[in-house]
């Protein structure tokens, strides 16, 4: 029999409590409205906390307990989808790796390097005018950044700025 580390021991441990009290609000002398939200509450925090499953997976879960227990209504559950912020910045990561699944990322930095001079500063330049021209294209400044980082890496990479090097970190 497999032993449980101390992380899904610790969640095993959370969830347990907040089925508890998500089926019998009342044990621990609560409201059944206020129990459930405590109980899912309790059940997320400790799934975030210990990390035995993926982050996405345990916001599913809470939201999925939020609406089936009528713990608040679904507009409220999922209110922060309606922001066009939330959007932006999606899109943004979508395309981010896109660039950089695709390769565009790399044809990127090659543009980049003839264009500019090879000096520092030019390289600065460089992803400062290509962050101001992708401004006319997505508006969003969050979603710029998630798209240009793996530009910017790549053309760390290839200038031989390796991770830690204080290069890399400026140009980033």
């Amino acid at each position: 029999m497999r032993r449980l580390s101390a992380s899904q021991a610790a969640a095993a441990l959370t969830t347990l409590v907040g089925l508890v009290l998500l089926a019998a609000p009342g044990v621990a002398g609560l409201s059944d409205t206020i129990g459930r939200a405590i109980g899912a509450t309790v059940i997320a925090a400790g799934l975030w906390g210990t990390a035995v499953v993926p982050a996405y997976f345990t916001a599913i879960v809470f939201m999925f307990l939020a609406v089936a227990l009528a713990i608040a209504p679904a507009r409220v559950v999922f209110s922060g989808f309606h922001s066009t912020a939330v959007w932006l910045v999606f899109g943004g990561i979508v395309l981010g790796v896109a660039v950089q699944k695709t390769g565009l990322g790399a044809r990127a930095v090659r543009a980049m390097l003839r264009g500019f001079p090879l000096s520092y500063r030019g390289i600065v330049w460089a992803v400062v005018l290509t962050g101001l021209a992708l401004s006319l294209f997505i508006p969003s400044a969050s979603g710029r950044v998630v798209l240009l980082m793996p530009v910017v890496v790549a053309l760390a990479d290839r200038l031989g700025f390796g991770p830690g090097r204080p290069g890399r970190t400026g140009l980033m």
